[in-house]
């Protein structure tokens, strides 16, 4: 007897060993049609496809468009997303690339109180346990954003509520037009203040106002887990129609 439950035990433990050891990998080169991953929050199927690379005749991209009337899911919006990726101390590694066209930085078409969320992770509201409170701090602000403002980009993270803060990290760097931008990221996902998020831009990592590149924060509002968001999600101040292209997403969750 004691034979079996020794056997049971270490047959637990391998099994808890092996999920924790699992990775779950997300890869699109966007070559020809989306990958099955991808669900989409545009007006129509013609806001988001697949196009040649402005830089390189023999690469294809993907290329989102929002025009400034475009309305979907309670927000001006042309995004496609994987819904629920992320859990508690789950960490998270990624990368894109995107690229930004003449028109973001004409000053003719230029907004300075516009802001365009090129990337996010949004949280879900646990209906178990709404309070009007918890229901419209989680309805606010997505727990990571990365957006452009003034030709900047910056990067959000963080939950916001009495005992915790969003930090906001300027990249020191301002961006260009017709460039390609590689964004990679670290997240450990926590309701406490022990998940944290590195990200860098090239090979230049974002900072905290105290200089450090590891930037801890509770990044969850619940247990529930996060979702990826790309795309364009913009106020409804925008002059224009806006046009970004992304390209090599990978994106592994362990």
């Amino acid at each position: 007897m004691k034979k079996i439950f020794f056997l049971f035990i270490i047959l637990s433990n391998l099994i808890i060993f092996s999920q924790n050891k699992t990775k779950t990998i997300y890869r699109d080169n966007f070559t020809n049609n989306f990958m099955h991953f991808w669900k989409m929050e545009l007006v129509d199927y013609s806001r988001a496809s697949i196009v040649q690379d402005p830089l390189n005749m023999q690469n294809t991209a993907l290329m989102i468009t929002h025009n400034i009337k475009d309305y979907v899911a309670k927000g001006f919006r042309s995004e496609i997303k994987i819904p629920f990726l992320d859990s508690t101390l789950h960490r998270t590694n990624y990368s894109f690339k995107f690229f930004l066209t003449d028109s973001f930085f004409e000053k003719k078409n230029y907004d300075s109180k516009e802001w365009i969320i090129i990337h996010q992770w949004h949280s879900r509201i646990d209906k178990k346990n709404i309070t009007p409170h918890n229901f419209n701090l989680e309805l606010s602000r997505p727990p990571i954003a990365l957006l452009i403002n003034n030709g900047y980009l910056i990067l959000k993270s963080g939950v916001k509520s009495i005992s915790h803060k969003i930090t906001s990290s300027k990249f020191e760097d301002k961006l260009k037009s017709n460039v390609w931008y590689t964004f990679s990221c670290n997240i450990l996902w926590s309701i406490e203040n022990d998940g944290y998020i590195e990200a860098k831009l090239n090979d230049k990592y974002f900072k905290n106002t105290k200089g450090d590149i590891r930037i801890y924060n509770r990044n969850m509002y619940n247990f529930l887990p996060n979702y990826f968001k790309l795309g364009l999600y913009r106020s409804n101040n925008g002059p224009i129609n806006r046009t970004i292209l992304f390209d090599d997403f990978y994106l592994e969750n362990n």
